[in-house]
């Protein structure tokens, strides 16, 4: 059954009515209005349980196929096979089940069944295939893997089921392709592809679902591409030659390439992934060229992004009305607070604070130890 557009959609502007609230932009009363006409007919429920439901939840399918093959005492690997293949029916049939009759959003538990589906998917094709040349195994998996994603991003909506999808159809060259150029040129253009396909999908739907999915897809697919030219961010035993300096101009154009089209398109997501890949490109420079690492070459670098925070800043807040071509540098909703509250934690917990290097603190003199009638002069001072 899956979930319908209408569905969806209520979902996300139901998502949109809380933050609009909680950052302001609504009173309570309009809130309460808006919420109620736009609540959807189905059921979710926080993070915490839903991690814990789809934690619980694939470990039962799991522990239940496992029980089976014990049970049963399979040997052959074409039996085993076709018990995770009805597995996999199963538990896919299952997701639709528990949607359809209990009509659940993200719950945890149809999400479960749905990927463990895939796996098992997965396990099917590792078992059928398990006599034939290992790389031709690992790639088929991975293809299986890939379109097993698909289908349950298509079916359910799943945003990283999607991601999945991409990450594993970019990954098949490497096992097939023997040479290192070749395979990560193969990746490149899968992934070029994907983010063409999906830059075209998002143009059509813009803000409007499923244009946020495609959003995300598109940001990913030009994260996967920089990371496949930038050598030093994987095990790339290539460190010479024309590639080698090839790759190493990609990873500076690509971080402004996707910048660029990012504010072109006001892409919140590619912007984001953009200046994520720009400050890859400075930490692996100096390895790219072979250049000694200083212990002060983190300071600067915050003082270059502070730097650069601040003429930004200035230079939006200069404009008309403290804006330019639709940005401004004030932060309108309250998710952008949480994302730099989240942002600073982890700063803390990467880099911690001056308590591991304060002195250690002066020995306190000690006075005891004397006796009465001596004046303490038998003790320590």
């Amino acid at each position: 059954m899956g979930y319908s557009k209408a569905e969806e959609q209520s979902i996300r502007m139901q998502a949109s009515v809380q933050e609009w609230a909680r950052s302001g932009l609504l009173d309570a009363g309009q809130a309460a209005k808006l919420a109620e006409e736009v609540r959807p007919s189905l059921q979710c429920t926080n993070i915490f349980l839903r991690a814990v439901l789809f934690v619980f939840t694939g470990l039962v399918v799991f522990a239940l196929v496992l029980l089976v093959l014990f049970r049963i005492d399979v040997r052959d690997s074409h039996a085993v096979a076709a018990i995770y293949g009805i597995a996999a029916i199963a538990s896919f049939s299952l997701a639709e089940f528990v949607i359809a009759r209990f009509r659940v959003y993200r719950f945890g538990v149809e999400e479960a069944l749905a990927a463990a589906s895939v796996v098992l998917a997965v396990c099917t094709t590792v078992q059928i295939e398990s006599h034939s040349d290992f790389s031709s195994n690992v790639a088929l998996a991975l293809a299986v893997a890939a379109a097993g994603s698909l289908v349950v991003y298509i079916r359910f909506g799943f945003v990283y089921a999607g991601i999945a999808a991409i990450a594993c159809a970019a990954t098949i060259p490497f096992p097939i392709v023997h040479s290192e150029v070749m395979s990560r040129v193969a990746a490149a253009a899968v992934l070029a592809a994907m983010f063409w396909l999906t830059g075209m999908r998002y143009r059509v739907y813009g803000d409007e679902y499923p244009g946020e999915d495609y959003a995300a897809f598109q940001s990913v697919a030009w994260v996967g591409l920089y990371v496949v030219a930038n050598l030093k961010m994987t095990s790339a035993g290539i460190n010479s030659g024309w590639f080698y300096w090839t790759t190493y101009v990609l990873i500076w154009l690509l971080p402004a390439a996707g910048l660029w089209i990012g504010i072109r398109g006001k892409d919140r997501f590619l912007m984001d992934t953009s200046i994520a890949m720009a400050l890859a490109t400075l930490a692996t420079n100096k390895t790219y060229l072979g250049l000694q690492h200083q212990t002060w070459d983190p300071m600067l670098l915050g003082i270059l992004l502070v730097g650069l925070a601040v003429i930004v800043r200035r230079w939006l807040a200069g404009g008309l009305k403290g804006e330019r071509y639709g940005f401004t540098p004030v932060r309108i909703l309250n998710k952008d607070a949480q994302l730099m509250t989240v942002v600073g934690t982890a700063s803390a917990v990467l880099h911690p604070g001056l308590a591991a290097h304060e002195p250690p603190a002066a020995q306190q003199p000690r006075f005891d130890g004397g006796r009465s009638g001596g004046a303490g002069a038998t003790g320590q001072f």
